[in-house]
């Protein structure tokens, strides 16, 4: 008779445990205990702790230090090599997207930095439409932006109108063609007016993207962008070139994991 061979204890304790997060524990509540897994399936602690573990290594669950494990909120993720409206990407997620516009004003060329008004070509006296908002998912901020676009190309821009996906509105109702953007990438930590907006700790890890965003190679706009390093998960695919052949390379400076790219 051929025997049975079953899955070591700690893996069918993690996937009855697996079965129950996103049903009976919800993104953002406090997970079982080992202690009370243990008592529950009638394991032993070592076996407990081992199913708990792996599950926080798969990063379906977060531990937090002197308060217990808890389900992970959920987080985004993108492509680097395409822009991706964050709205739409929420949307897909099953997520709640919103955005808080924090300040919207308009100005001439003599306001803007000079390093922005040489990186979009701004003629003197130009006029332009700075703003900074907020994006959430499900009511948790999540990315922090500050833009600034040339009126010329978004007239009568209003508050209203960026209270929503930015991409949406400048191909749709401005019908402009934006035809990519200019990325930098680099980690910071997040100082203390940031992280407050982020509802964060002040020096919390992130990822700051200052970008161009162009249409038929003139500049469309200026961003900085500040993503959470927590919830965002920046993806790239590297093809391997044969000989002769030119490949595309993305220098990140990085210490730390962090997540993607949005309009």
């Amino acid at each position: 008779m051929q025997s049975i061979v079953r899955d070591p204890i700690y893996v069918q304790v993690n996937e009855r445990l697996r079965a129950r997060i996103g049903t009976q524990f919800r993104p953002g509540e406090r997970f079982l205990s080992e202690r009370e897994i243990a008592s529950e399936y009638g394991v032993s602690r070592a076996t407990a702790n081992k199913a708990l573990a792996s599950l926080v290594s798969e990063g379906l669950l977060q531990f937090r230090k002197g308060l217990g494990t808890f389900v992970r909120a959920a987080t985004l993720d993108g492509d680097l090599h395409r822009l991706v409206s964050f709205t739409e990407r929420a949307r897909q997620a099953d997520l709640r997207p919103e955005t808080i516009v924090l300040t919207f004003q308009s100005v001439h060329t003599e306001a803007l930095e000079p390093n922005v008004a040489r990186l979009l070509n701004a003629s003197p006296d130009e006029s332009f439409y700075c703003f900074s908002r907020l994006r959430l998912v499900d009511g948790e901020p999540m990315i922090l932006e500050w833009r600034a676009l040339p009126a010329a190309h978004c007239p009568n821009l209003t508050v209203a109108k960026l209270e929503g996906s930015l991409y949406a509105l400048l191909t749709e109702d401005y019908e402009l063609q934006i035809t990519g953007a200019d990325e930098e990438l680099r980690a910071i930590r997040l100082n203390s007016s940031e992280a407050r907006q982020l509802r964060v700790k002040s020096g919390s890890p992130a990822l700051e993207i200052t970008a161009i965003g162009s249409m038929d190679g003139e500049a469309l706009w200026y961003e900085r962008t500040i993503y959470r390093g927590d919830r965002y998960i920046f993806r790239n695919q590297i093809a391997v070139t044969g000989p002769g052949e030119r490949g595309i390379g993305r220098m990140i400076s990085a210490d730390q994991s962090v997540e993607e790219n949005e309009s």
